[in-house]
């Protein structure tokens, strides 16, 4: 089991007359190599639960990684964040360093990497997200908004651990980079085994990647299965503040990202879902 979470329920601001429940008895199992998709309106408690999973939130025993949590005796953060990456929603919440460099390195060095391994990790992932050798000695608080995002990206990337949150993970790029980190998002799963979750809005963008939807709502979980079932709950999903998008402009983009020509089984059958359009029967 990758990720088992029992009973878990948040409260922000407890005891206080800014009490909020962010989230309410949350129950989930994520298994080793998903890609899932954790989708929900702003104050969904999405990024709450992220937190919770990479231990930024500390729930004791109500979250287990791989078989640990930080309730087990002898269990630090550095064992938890050694297993669970994650990106923030905002990448200027996680830039530390005076240079690129230094911040792609900063993970690799907590967890104890050897300097080899940690320069062929962050050249590697640099590279991969789309920048080049230049971008080391840059300050990263002086780069665009989309350049923080991919350097952030890189250094969770480089930590090389088996699971990987990403908080909205192409916010801030243009429509070509969006589609380049999406491609090497797919190839972590893909190739590198690595379970990932994917929170974020861009419901067509998603869809593209994940085998599994789960969708949030006022802290709890209200939808949990394949693509194409979620899919089908229309009022519910409208209720959640999550609109489908548009059909023409969403089988267009599907037909690019899932390269039909090659009849992948899953992208063929979430592009016959949308041209057959939406129906409580099923799939016509």
């Amino acid at each position: 089991m990758s990720i088992e979470i029992k009973n878990l329920t948040f409260t922000y601001q407890e005891k206080t007359i800014f009490q909020r429940d962010a989230l309410k008895n949350i129950n989930l199992k994520i298994d080793d190599g998903e890609f899932v998709g954790i989708l929900g309106a702003s104050g969904s408690g999405k990024s709450t639960l992220m937190q919770h999973i990479n231990g930024v939130i500390p729930s004791k025993n109500a979250v287990r990684v791989n078989g640990v949590s930080l309730g087990d005796k002898g269990v630090g953060s550095l064992d938890i964040a050694a297993l669970v990456g994650l990106a923030f929603q905002y990448p200027e919440h996680q830039i530390f360093c005076d240079t690129v460099g230094e911040e792609l390195a900063f993970g690799c060095h907590n967890l104890g990497f050897d300097e080899k391994k940690i320069h062929k990790l962050t050249y590697e992932y640099l590279n991969k997200v789309g920048l080049d050798e230049s971008y080391l000695l840059r300050s990263p608080f002086e780069l665009s908004g989309g350049e923080k995002r991919r350097v952030v990206l890189a250094s969770i990337f480089a930590m090389d651990t088996p699971i990987l949150l990403l908080d909205e993970p192409t916010v801030g790029l243009d429509i070509r980079g969006k589609r380049e980190l999406t491609s090497v998002i797919k190839n972590l799963n893909s190739v590198e085994a690595k379970t990932i979750l994917w929170v974020g809005h861009d419901l067509a963008e998603i869809i593209t990647c994940v085998k599994r939807l789960i969708v949030l709502s006022q802290g709890e979980i209200v939808l949990d299965g394949k693509v194409e079932d979620v899919l089908k709950e229309e009022a519910l999903l409208a209720n959640c503040g999550i609109t489908l998008p548009q059909k023409s402009s969403l089988v267009e983009d599907l037909e690019e990202k899932f390269n039909l020509s090659s009849k992948g089984a899953e992208g063929e059958a979430v592009l016959r879902f949308f041209i057959n359009g939406f129906s409580k029967d099923g799939v016509k």
